[in-house]
């Protein structure tokens, strides 16, 4: 973003002009990551409403969230990929455009098929999104900024996702299911003239360059490796699957909570997705928390970051367990929130851990294969966990998913031992 007056003489006004330039640019990353996430938890409160008209089951319901992260999973690669070859601006704006409509036709389905194929595709253009924006995030800010950044921009698709979950459940209780997908395409097409009018995309590697902790890149390579040589170092390949078992419980829960509010809990339409939305805003509180004491250990501890992300992933396993044992509501959501205060102090150091392992021009490469990994797990646990809701209820669900949970802390941790075992090595 260019500043609208001349730039000044001094060293210092110099530096804190680019300064501002770099949080503005930040500032339109993050009101597109918090459409992003709105859009894409619209449909989770108006699961009930959806299949009343249409007459699907939770099996079909989890299918519509596994639809969108097949498409999801499987363009986050190639369109990261693409974002280290090409005009990422570019790729932002069309996949901006892209979802933003896509999210609109959602509105008018005539049936379980074509809701899924709408909801499917509404992956294709969010896919896109997240690859692109680490990466740039990556060169707007070195390493003792990163983790901070990286949070203030996962707090807005923790704020978009709340936002989804209250404005689904507001409208849909009032106007009927499709109204929240029809008015999704007006905030889209207002960011898309704000991108493309004052974004300005920095050059690649302009900040310094990415320090692997596993010595596997002693310097930065002009040329991108071959892609299987980026997405098998250990340092990728592990927190990759640590964040594929974390996705998987993570988005099993989020899918079904405001289902298991009202079928299990007795709560109204509206004030579960209000409930839920209030809650899962507690990631917010962990991605500020999870960047902040990143930023402070990077420099000092080796392998901190995967070693904040086993740590909360750790406690999430707990918490996970408790919301289908306890009797008192508030308590039970509020062991949801301790899910997601987790789940958002591990995702600033999910991403930096990928930012700090290979140099800036494979960050795109190696950021779309984390969403590859991630969004496979994420695709597979609503269609389980809505087959096995259907035979068994939702208990052994939430065993389930809370399983998983340590999986992910258990691989994170193994990630650890590696680092500092290669550390000790060289």
């Amino acid at each position: 973003m260019e500043a609208a007056v001349h730039a000044p003489s001094t060293p210092k006004a110099m530096k804190e002009t680019k300064a501002m330039n770099r949080w503005g640019a930040l500032g339109i990353l993050m009101a597109l990551a918090f459409l992003n996430y709105m859009d894409r938890h619209l449909v989770f409160p108006l699961q009930g409403l959806i299949g009343k008209e249409f007459h699907i089951d939770t099996g079909q319901l989890g299918a519509l969230t596994t639809g969108f992260t097949i498409v999801y999973a499987a363009s986050a690669p190639l369109i990261g990929a693409l974002s280290d070859r090409f005009s990422r601006k570019s790729i932002l704006l069309m996949a901006l455009l892209g979802w933003s409509v896509v999210t609109m036709m959602s509105g008018t389905a005539t049936g379980f098929a074509s809701l899924l194929v709408w909801r499917a595709l509404t992956g294709l253009g969010e896919g896109g999104y997240f690859p692109t924006a680490v990466s740039l995030i990556g060169d707007l800010f070195g390493p003792n900024l990163r983790g901070k950044a990286i949070a203030l921009h996962g707090v807005c698709t923790t704020l978009g996702g709340s936002a989804g979950y209250a404005m689904g459940g507001f409208l849909g209780e009032r106007f009927g299911w499709r109204m929240p997908f029809f008015l999704s395409v007006l905030p889209g097409i207002v960011l898309a003239g704000v991108l493309a009018r004052y974004f300005r995309e920095p050059a690649r590697g302009t900040t310094a360059p990415a320090q692997s902790e596993s010595a596997d890149h002693a310097t930065v390579e002009q040329k991108p490796r071959a892609y299987w040589r980026i997405v098998t170092s250990p340092p990728v390949l592990l927190i990759a699957l640590a964040a594929c078992a974390a996705m998987y419980s993570m988005n099993g829960l989020n899918t079904f909570l405001p289902l298991y509010l009202v079928e299990a809990r007795h709560i109204s339409v509206s004030r579960a997705g209000a409930l839920t939305g209030a809650f899962f805003a507690c990631t917010l509180f962990g991605q500020l928390a999870g960047g902040t004491v990143s930023d402070a250990l990077a420099g000092r501890l080796r392998g901190a970051r995967p070693l904040l992300v086993g740590l909360a992933y750790f406690g999430v396993v707990p918490a996970a367990f408790a919301i289908v044992h306890i009797d008192a509501v508030i308590v039970a959501l509020a062991c949801y929130g301790l899910t997601q205060f987790g789940r958002g102090w591990a995702e600033p150091n999910l991403y930096g851990t990928i930012i700090d392992s290979v140099p800036a021009h494979e960050r795109g490469t190696a950021q779309g294969f984390l969403l590859l990994m991630t969004f496979t797990g994420a695709s597979l646990s609503p269609w389980v966990a809505g087959i096995i809701i259907k035979q068994s209820g939702y208990v052994p669900v939430v065993h389930m998913l809370a399983i998983s949970a340590g999986i992910a802390a258990s691989l994170a941790f193994a990630l650890v031992v590696y680092v500092r075992r290669k550390h000790i090595a060289n």
